[in-house]
């Protein structure tokens, strides 16, 4: 089933659309896209196979309370017991909210919220990316605040509570902005944890910076004196080399080691995506959304050269977020 039919060309998608028989396609991939008011139906988060076919609307809108809608949907990610944990940066609503399992249809119920912006909790604004620390713990990256937050680890009794490095910028702030620190973040986008365990942040205005696990600054790890323009998402493979989409140069960039500079991952003579968004790594691949072309494509882990076939075309929105779910699924082609 194509993107198109399952968020019903982008309106609204009822219990009643889904059918009533149990899935027969292996759902592999979770991808959500920008969304907005101006394009409610792709408020969304849709099941893919490995081959790019959609299979189900994920979240399960009978199951939110009266208060609740997904609204610009960001970073995903699957906790240890297969819950999932969604980003929603609704202005003035924004938040962390927590899923089901599957039922047999492959949709996830509400929950509970995680975190939410609120008084209390006001750094929580406009959240992006998403991802967990060595101990569980969940960080995520917000732009309004340009900082990244730090929440307990969903499976404890700490669940959802705001852990705080700068208690003078606010509550959960686990890296500050630069108006704390003469490091600190501007316009931060994709986060994640290296193989020393520090977390990575892409900030789209000056680069990406390595921080500690106290929440203190240790390094440049590239800057636009190192070639970057406008990076936002990064992803981390099993070799440790880093990803950097690059929506300024339009390609992605590769640091093969700690001490290594970025160069450029796809050759130049191939197919580059004009605005490169929802990085993620799958056996052999790295797949590569592109927020203009409003597709997704692969490319080969080995030296950067594309798949001759592009792995989904046509979307109805641009591709924000792609999260395998079965990682190394044996049906992939």
């Amino acid at each position: 089933m194509t993107i198109f039919l399952l968020l019903g060309s982008c309106k609204e998608i009822s219990q009643s659309d889904v059918s009533s028989e149990p899935q027969q396609m292996t759902t592999t991939w979770y991808l959500d896209l920008h969304g907005g008011k101006d394009n409610p139906g792709a408020n969304n988060v849709v099941g893919l196979t490995s081959d790019g076919e959609g299979t189900v609307i994920i979240p399960s809108e009978d199951t939110f309370p009266d208060d609740f809608r997904i609204m610009k949907p960001r970073a995903m990610l699957l906790l240890d017991d297969g819950r999932l944990v969604l980003t929603s940066s609704q202005q003035n609503h924004a938040g962390l909210f927590i899923f089901g399992l599957p039922n047999w249809q492959g949709r996830r119920a509400f929950l509970d919220a995680l975190a939410v912006e609120s008084p209390e909790n006001p750094l929580l604004s406009h959240p992006y990316g998403m991802t967990r620390g060595p101990d569980g713990s969940i960080y995520v990256s917000c732009q309004d605040s340009s900082t990244v937050l730090r929440y307990g680890n969903p499976l404890s009794d700490q669940g959802g509570r705001p852990i705080t490095a700068w208690p003078k910028v606010g509550a959960a702030c686990w890296i500050p902005p630069h108006k704390h620190h003469k490091h600190g973040l501007h316009a931060p986008r994709g986060i994640a944890f290296g193989w020393d365990d520090h977390l990575y942040v892409s900030d789209r205005d000056k680069g990406i910076s390595a921080w500690n696990a106290k929440g203190t600054f240790v390094r440049v790890v590239a800057d636009k004196d190192s070639g970057l323009i406008k990076p936002i998402q990064i992803v981390f493979d099993s070799q440790q080399r880093l990803f950097i989409g690059d929506r300024g140069a339009h390609t992605v960039w590769i640091m093969d080691g700690p001490d290594s500079k970025p160069r450029r991952f796809i050759p130049e003579d191939t197919h580059q995506p004009k605005l490169p968004s929802a990085l993620a790594i799958d056996e052999d691949w790295l797949y590569v959304g592109d927020r203009d072309r409003r597709e997704i494509r692969r490319y080969r882990l080995s030296d950067g050269t594309p798949d001759e076939k592009i792995w989904l075309r046509d979307l109805p929105d641009s591709p924000e977020f792609l999260l395998n779910v079965i990682p190394g699924n044996p049906d992939r082609r």
